[in-house]
């Protein structure tokens, strides 16, 4: 998957914050590096080029970004931005990968935990949308992985509560929408730790007092160009269940048509009443359906020229969280049983196999060129998984 307007922009802004303390692009704009590159995706303000969209997954890539400078030099960097930005987002991808071993090791066991890691990392958007760009979905995925981390901590402490307020904060420079995560993440800790909300308070004031200075001495106003023409896109209930089944099931875009071992993640939900993590489960379970909701209410439910669906991957650790639950629950003579096992191995190899050819593949790439994704989502002769080179789909 190639960056587009959405990412391109992102490890650039990450340089100039490093190299001149600023997150305007002007030295970039006329720069050769840059010149194959269309001005999609900057906007002038104030005589000054930013990129159009949240700068949040530009922050969170600093750190790589500046290791990347001290080893390759800066100029070889700058020159192969679009390089570095994927070496980024696999970063992100790999600690997601990570974290997600280290706290469902906890519920679910050694190998169960290692199942649902490699799983995390090479059959879902993680591989196909998240490790290829610093989109806005790479960034908020790879919070949300840190996020489902912390609430699965079997001692809560201060500074953790401090480090998640942090971390909702943060959210929101990185992808605005996900302020919908917010409020139940929130009321959960209210009711785990009580008084010690104050601690999240504390953690997340401090970004969200921030975001608020930059968009008033960026824009003159409380939101970005960007937040302040998507909000009029969302809510947008024409076709309200037509996008709801596309972003599930439609054949280019249906999260659960490319990852269908999540599927799982539903017997998961059903059984959440014996469930004795009932109460993170139906914070994770808000989460799912909030996003959902949100995403079905967009004008661009299909998430435009883009892989699968991206606009689904945030909410991939929730979904993860009930599919392993959804396994953990059969009875055992269920999960021993040929037709499970069958079921599951053929479902996890076809997820594999369509995330992995998604993201080294020109074919799904080149899917998007033809005009108008949205409808062409609902096409079942050719989605977009095995659009390419017949003869070497089978290889991938």
């Amino acid at each position: 998957m190639l960056p587009k307007a959405d990412s391109k922009w992102a490890a650039p802004t990450s340089i100039s914050i490093i190299r001149e303390g600023n997150v305007n692009l002007d030295e970039f704009v006329n720069h050769p590096a840059f010149q194959n590159l269309p001005s999609q995706g900057l906007e002038k303000v104030q005589d000054h080029y930013y990129s159009y969209y949240p700068i949040g997954s530009s922050l969170l890539g600093i750190p790589q970004i500046f290791l990347l400078m001290q080893i390759n030099g800066p100029n070889e960097v700058v020159q192969h931005s679009l390089e570095a930005g994927k070496l980024v987002a696999s970063s992100w991808m790999a600690i997601s990968a990570v974290l997600i071993y280290l706290c469902f090791r906890r519920k679910f066991g050694e190998m169960n935990a290692v199942m649902a890691s490699l799983l995390f990392a090479f059959a879902t958007p993680a591989l196909s949308t998240g490790s290829r760009a610093m989109w806005q979905q790479s960034g908020s995925l790879f919070i949300n992985c840190i996020l489902i981390y912390l609430c699965m901590l079997e001692t809560v402490k201060n500074r953790s509560l401090i480090f998640l307020g942090f971390i909702l904060g943060l959210d929101i420079w990185v992808r605005p929408s996900t302020i919908i995560f917010t409020f139940p993440v929130f009321v959960y800790f209210l009711f785990l730790v009580k008084r010690r909300i104050f601690f999240v308070i504390a953690g997340g004031i401090v970004p969200a007092v921030l975001y608020l200075i930059y968009n008033l001495n960026i824009y003159g106003s409380l939101e970005s160009t960007y937040a302040s023409q998507h909000i009029n896109r969302i809510f947008q209930f024409s076709g309200f269940g037509k996008k709801l089944v596309g972003i599930l099931l439609s054949p280019s875009r249906g999260v659960f048509i490319w990852s269908p071992f999540l599927l799982f993640s539903f017997w998961g939900i059903v059984k959440m009443k014996q469930d004795p993590d009932r109460k993170l489960s139906i914070l994770f379970l808000t989460c799912i359906v909030l996003h959902t909701l949100l995403i079905a209410s967009f004008d661009d439910w299909w998430g435009g020229h883009s892989i699968g669906p991206r606009l689904m991957s945030e909410i991939i650790p929730f979904l993860l969280w009930f599919a392993m639950k959804g396994i953990a629950d059969l009875p055992e003579e269920g999960r021993k049983s040929a037709w499970f096992r069958n079921l599951w191995v053929a479902a996890c190899i076809f997820s594999l196999i369509v995330h992995v050819r998604a993201s080294v593949d020109f074919g799904p790439e080149v899917w998007n060129k033809a005009p108008d994704e949205g409808p062409r989502s609902w096409e079942l002769r050719n989605p977009q998984f095995i659009d390419g080179d017949w003869t070497i789909k089978l290889l991938y």
